[in-house]
């Protein structure tokens, strides 16, 4: 299932995001946010968040930071130029760098309003909780991939819906069961008036 999602570590206001370009949806990268979350106090995350250096994606990888970095995409991927674009694109889990401590993410910010970013996961340091929000519900019959707020006929229809929020010290077991539930509540569903 290739569907583009984030996780996005929030605090004072300010985010801090790692671009997953596949596999975002609640049973691929929402299982390792959660497992992320579970294995990490709320303390820990924190430090995860404070150690983290956002780098542009044009900018160079360093040779410690390809090095560094190697472990996390299949090898068949690895070359000796390997870039930023490249680790936002072949990464295959990105909360492993994290765990890690790997200090440097690349700075997507601007892709948080993508409606491609279906599944978001915000860390929020504030309050605590883990927040699991679905973007794009209504991207239906559109003539194209841009899509401008001006001219849609949903005011609001693009913009990420959450589907859950859960105390990070206590996610439950049937989170993924709860969120597909709140997503299933809000979907749209096209109905035949002629039948």
């Amino acid at each position: 299932m290739v569907k583009k999602g984030c996780l996005v570590f929030r605090k004072n206001g300010k985010v801090k995001l790692s671009y997953c370009h596949r596999n975002a949806h609640l049973r691929g990268l929402g299982r390792k946010v959660v497992r992320l979350c579970r294995g990490h106090t709320a303390e820990q995350l924190n430090t995860i968040y404070e150690n983290l250096i956002l780098v542009e994606e044009e900018s160079p990888m360093t040779r410690e930071q390809r090095e560094a970095y190697k472990k996390y995409v299949p090898p068949e991927t690895w070359t000796d130029d390997f870039t930023w674009t490249m680790a936002l694109k072949y990464t295959k889990d990105i909360t492993e760098p994290l765990k890690d401590g790997f200090r440097y993410l690349v700075n997507y910010e601007s892709f948080l309003e993508a409606w491609r970013n279906r599944w978001q996961y915000f860390i929020d340091l504030d309050t605590k909780n883990l927040e699991v929000y679905k973007f794009g519900l209504e991207i239906l019959c559109q003539e194209s991939d841009i899509i401008s707020h001006d001219t849609i006929d949903y005011p609001g229809g693009y913009d990420p819906v959450m589907v859950g929020r859960f105390p990070l010290s206590d996610i439950p077991e049937d989170w993924i069961e709860i969120c597909e539930k709140n997503y299933r509540k809000k979907k749209i569903v096209l109905v035949d008036l002629d039948s």
